[in-house]
């Protein structure tokens, strides 16, 4: 983070903001670095009423976001990988060209992929991931699953299937958010695939065949997710939601199955127990959030402790490092998200900010937050594997054999085939380690150049800034 203590003076930011893409398409085998983008709203009527001094995030740089101190006038200076800023007038479909079709390419090539908005109460997340029913305005996770389906129509020579399911973690607990009213609501339990990593047991599973299929399913999944109104929202995610698609395809005996996560991880700020009365949702005063609301703040928190101890832990360590501790099974929230932290996955993280004054430290935090995700290595690799023909072996009709003899051949035919396919899948793995192995120890030298890099840009945008 560089700083910048002359700032008196603080320039408009007048001239409209350019928005990035990714500096590398995260598609290609091995280590390669999370990309954080930054989304700033304009500011609320409420906003602009609260404080002298309305705006506290500037752009002018497409890569970097200068906030303000109200009071003092203390800078910092923060590099992204994209700015999505309100002088620009950005689109959704904007916001999506920044990142989305490279990590597209790579989920059709077979990596895992996932998104992750994180950021205040009242930044714009839950709008950004999920869009707006009322207004009919899609957002990123529905653009994200019509361009899936764009992708899966030009595959149709291929055995493909696409899968969905929702949950949601509320007071560190997972529910499915599409299980049906008369069913009692139970809380699920993650476990761990040895190869896939870890999943959701018991989660309800829906297959859907086209971006209308999905937009029932999302209606239904976002009308029960919990929400309450507070001072900056009126209705402020309680819980942090997570959808997960699978496309699985088979062609030539070679099954590719990929897994894409989109997660609306909550509000920060949420731990301070403030929230609106039933009769005073316009904002005329403040009162204190009732016991529940209170517990709910407690456990939300805590699991987005358990997540910046995680960031913190991953983005410490060193290519070198061999098994480092990470402490993933603090929460669920870490847990099920273990692949798209430092694993199995190419990562984007939408860091979404309030550019208000009023929400100075909680914006200073959300980028201090998304800053150290970008220096965290994840592994990524194609999940794909041999496959037993579906068609029954038939063995030859020799004369003076029996029926019993004929299976017996055809067994050991069908083995030989699996030993055979289990020694190739054998060998691929070994030179995907052998691989992964290189490429870690090719990565701390990569590390260094993206700091040298980041700290010219930051250089340039206090050198602009002054």
């Amino acid at each position: 983070m560089g700083d910048v203590d002359d700032a008196a003076d603080a320039p408009a930011a007048a001239a409209a903001v350019v928005v990035a893409a990714p500096t590398s398409t995260p598609n290609q085998r091995g280590v390669t670095a999370m990309k954080v983008i930054a989304r700033i709203r304009g500011l609320t009527d409420w906003e602009e009423g609260e404080s002298e001094v309305l705006s506290a995030v500037e752009g002018g740089n497409p890569n970097a976001v200068v906030i303000t101190q109200p009071v003092l006038g203390h800078r910092s200076v923060f590099s992204y990988d994209g700015v999505s800023a309100p002088w620009s007038n950005p689109s959704h479909a904007d916001l999506f060209a920044t990142f989305a079709p490279p990590l597209l390419d790579g989920f059709q090539t077979g990596f895992n992929c996932s998104v992750l908005a994180y950021g205040q109460t009242g930044s714009g997340r839950t709008y950004t991931m999920h869009g707006d029913p009322a207004s009919d305005a899609p957002g990123l996770i529905s653009m994200m699953v019509a361009d899936l389906f764009q992708r899966v129509a030009l595959v149709e020579q291929t055995k493909s299937t696409v899968t969905v399911s929702f949950v949601e973690m509320y007071n560190d607990k997972i529910f499915d958010l599409l299980v049906p009213k008369k069913v009692e609501e139970v809380s699920l339990r993650i476990r761990e695939h040895k190869t896939n990593g870890p999943f959701v047991d018991g989660v309800s599973v829906h297959e859907i065949e086209s971006p209308a299929q999905f937009e029932e399913l999302h209606a239904q999944a976002c009308k029960k997710m919990r929400t309450a109104p507070t001072e900056i929202s009126k209705s402020s995610s309680r819980s942090h939601t997570v959808v997960t698609i699978s496309w699985d395809t088979v062609e030539a005996l070679t099954k590719k199955s990929r897994k894409m996560v989109l997660a609306d991880l909550g509000g920060t700020g949420q731990g301070d127990g403030i929230a609106l009365s039933a009769a005073n949702k316009a904002g005329s005063f403040k009162k204190k959030a009732p016991l529940k609301r209170q517990q709910e703040g407690t456990a939300f928190n805590k699991m987005l402790s358990s997540l910046g101890k995680v960031i913190t832990q991953l983005s410490k360590r060193k290519a070198t490092d061999v098994n480092p501790h990470v402490s993933y099974r603090d929460s669920s929230l870490t847990f099920l998200l273990k692949e798209a932290l430092g694993g199995n996955s190419n990562t984007v993280i939408l860091a979404t900010l309030s550019p208000a004054a009023c929400n100075y430290e909680e914006s200073l935090a959300t980028m201090r937050f998304t800053e150290k995700s970008r220096k965290i290595m994840n592994c990524a690799r194609v999940n794909k594997r041999k496959v037993v023909a579906d068609a029954e072996p038939k063995a030859p009709a020799v004369k003076g054999t029996t029926k019993p003899q004929i299976a017996q051949t055809a067994e050991t035919e069908t083995d030989e085939k699996v030993a055979g396919l289990q020694e190739e899948d054998a060998a691929a793995e070994l030179m995907a380690e052998e691989e992964a192995a290189m490429l870690k120890a090719e990565a701390e030298a990569r590390e260094g150049a993206q700091e040298e890099a980041d700290a010219q840009l930051k250089a340039q945008a206090e050198a602009a800034a002054e």
